[in-house]
């Protein structure tokens, strides 16, 4: 099973996805925290495979730099999935070039394949 910590500020939204995620199969939630140093405290305690957040603070940036291989999920309101996608591209120039990459590869794959 994937052990998945929620992070969010809001308290509606920690509980909707704790309930959701609970309801998945194959998903268990090692925690839900509202704050980067409880989110370090649980990763530092308990087994955690990705991390669920709701938006993107800056804090979380940061964490990431110390939990690389901690995979975070983001929910982002569509108004501010171009910023997203903007630091993503910033932050992370060559997965954004691999990204690019695939989606051309497969764009060409369809044309050809019909």
């Amino acid at each position: 099973m994937a052990a998945v910590a929620i992070y969010s500020t809001d308290a509606m939204m920690r509980e909707r996805l704790q309930q959701h995620l609970r309801a998945t199969s194959g998903m268990t939630v090692s925690g839900v925290v509202d704050a980067m140093p409880a989110l370090a405290r649980l990763v530092e305690t308990t087994r955690v495979d990705t991390v669920l957040a709701d938006g993107w603070p800056h804090e979380l940036n940061d964490w990431h730099i110390g939990h690389p291989g901690i995979p975070i999920v983001v929910l982002i309101a569509e108004a501010d999935a171009e910023s997203a996608i903007r630091w993503y591209y910033a932050k992370k120039p060559w997965k954004a070039w691999a990204s690019q990459f695939l989606k051309l590869i497969t764009l060409l794959a369809t044309a050809t394949g019909g």
